[in-house]
């Protein structure tokens, strides 16, 4: 868990968030390059310090 947590911390992008599970714990999934492979990570947040909403890369298109 700690190696995970040191490698979402040198990303320079936000983590979103994948799910809200029916108890309300927030979900995200981390792709990772492990030597030319990836790693799926799934992880719930079931604390709140530390996470803050952020602007869209890509924000919707006004018609």
């Amino acid at each position: 868990m700690l190696d995970f947590m040191k490698q979402m911390i040198k990303r320079t992008w936000p983590s979103r968030i994948y799910e809200i599970d029916e108890v309300g714990s927030l979900w995200i999934v981390a792709r990772l390059d492990n030597k030319g492979s990836y790693e799926y990570h799934y992880r719930d947040i079931t604390e709140s310090a530390g996470w803050c909403l952020v602007k869209p890369r890509n924000p919707p298109q006004q018609p």
